[in-house]
């Protein structure tokens, strides 16, 4: 299953998404259902570079696409790598549906807990990790290249 956003928000802990794709309710039963891992990687989306969150709930794969902006209003964007790195959520909602002010159609995210690295640190620990193996691709890149620089940026 893919989730492609058309916003971002931060709410009560939690880095919420927006897909006006109805069929979310399908995948997602439950208003609140347990993430067992996660992962990043590299991809496009519309021919531009993006990170991919790979999310694992019980037997399902979910690969959230993540460009480098998203509005957060009608008249504001924000940059959503910089507040992947800065933002220590401890859940992703998904809201999906006509409205992303529509809190009716939400489900819930739970990040793992068994393991020590935040969502943050993931992100992180992908970055360096892809910078010492990076074969050339300049796309690719070019996207760990502008992550790096907001990694050093946070922990400046």
């Amino acid at each position: 299953m893919q989730i492609i956003p058309l916003a971002l928000g931060q709410t009560d802990g939690a880095i919420t998404l927006w897909d006006e794709n109805p069929e979310l309710a399908l995948v997602f039963p439950r208003p609140l259902q347990f993430i067992s891992e996660l992962a990043f990687g590299l991809g496009t989306l519309d021919e531009q570079p993006c990170l991919i969150l790979y999310l694992f709930v019980a037997e399902q794969a979910i690969e959230v696409y993540l460009p480098e902006s998203l509005p957060t209003n009608p008249e504001q964007e924000v940059d959503v790598w910089y507040t992947l790195l800065t933002w220590r959520p401890d859940m992703l909602k998904i809201r999906y549906g006509n409205s992303p002010l529509d809190q009716e159609h939400e489900v819930t995210l739970l990040f793992p807990k068994e393991e020590e690295e935040t969502l943050a640190e993931k992100l992180t620990s992908f970055i360096l990790r892809t910078k010492e193996t990076l074969d050339g691709n300049q796309t690719q890149g070019a996207v760990i290249e502008r992550l790096a620089h907001l990694l050093r940026e946070v922990t400046m």
